[in-house]
This record gives structure tokens, sequence and C-alpha cells, in this order.
């Protein structure tokens, strides 16, 4: 056999035992993090998660480095529940932040939506003339394009649509002014 083939075996062999010494230990320490932690977190899902992330830390963590494996995998349990209590509390705040300002813009948007719900109605409520006018300035039309589509003399635009601005603010308040009388 050749130098080269027995230093395969040699590592074959040193990685299988690796492989089975992490294996006992994991039986070992497993059932006592997992005690600890559950303990700290007061959740046992939460307190497996935590267990197992330590444990793949410990897995592929340089072992001659670790003088006492028991207690280096406790302080890394503690110190990984720590960060997830730290890390839960930051996202908890976030979350409060986020639904306060979804609160305020659910009513925002529902003044909104009564706001545009009122102007339909008070647009609903002129006459055709008035309506057109309204919506063909506000869509981007010039004077004489209005004057066109109408049939209406260009010169009178202004005026017209000065009454039916008029118009329909009048009609707008009187529907604001009856809605706030029905409460």
């Amino acid at each position: 056999m050749g130098v080269g083939k027995i230093e395969s075996v040699v590592t074959a062999m040193d990685t299988k035992k690796e492989k089975l010494d992490f294996t006992g230990e994991f039986q070992v320490y497993y059932p006592i993090l997992i005690k600890q932690v559950t303990f700290l977190m007061g959740d046992r899902n939460i307190a497996e998660d935590i267990v197992q992330e330590t444990l793949i830390k410990y897995y592929y963590s340089d072992k001659k480095n670790i003088k006492n494996p028991r207690a280096w995998l406790t302080k890394v349990a503690i110190n990984t529940s720590y960060n997830y209590i730290r890390s839960e509390r930051s996202r908890k705040k976030r979350e409060e932040a986020t639904i306060q300002e979804n609160d305020n813009t659910v009513e925002e948007i529902v003044i909104e939506r009564q706001e545009a719900q009122r102007v339909r109605e008070a647009i609903g409520l002129l006459s055709e003339r008035d309506r057109l006018l309204i919506l063909l300035k506000y869509t981007g039309y010039t004077y004489s394009e209005i004057a066109q589509t109408l049939e209406i003399e260009g010169n009178s635009v202004g005026t017209l649509l000065a009454r039916a601005k008029k118009r329909f603010k009048d009609t707008l308040l009187s529907l604001k002014g009856s809605e706030n009388n029905a409460y």
C-alpha cells in the first residue's frame, strides 16, 4: 500500500471517528441544553431552534480550542438565546411601529374614499354641461378644446367654468353639511 493510500484511509477513519464523537456528544449535551434554554426562553420550540444552532456552531468549530465542551455549549446557547431575545424585541418594535403607521394610513384611506365618494355625488348632482366643463378642465383640456367639445363660444368658457366650479363647491359643501347633520 502506498503512503497516499494509507493517508486517505486514516483520514476517512478520523472523519468517521469525528462523526461518531459528535453523535455521542450530541446525545449527551442536547437534553442538557434543551432544559437550560427552555427554562431561559419559556418556549420549547424556540429552545430547540437555539440548541440546534448552537450544536451546528459546535460541529463546525475547531475542537482543539474548546477545553470544556459543556461550558462552551452552555455559553454559546445562552448568548444565542439573548441574541434571539434582543432581535425579537427589535422585531416587535418594528411591527408595532408599522401597525401604528398602517392604522393611520387606514384612517386616511377611509377618509379619502369618503371624500372621493362625496365628490362623485356632487358631480353627479350638477347639470350635464357643468359636469362636462369641470371634468374636461381637470383632465387637461384647454379652453379652446373645451369650447370645441361642448360647442360653445371660446370666450364664454372661463365664465361658464367659474360658475360650474361655484355650483360644484356649493353642492359639495351641502353634501358635507347634510352628512354632519346626520350624526
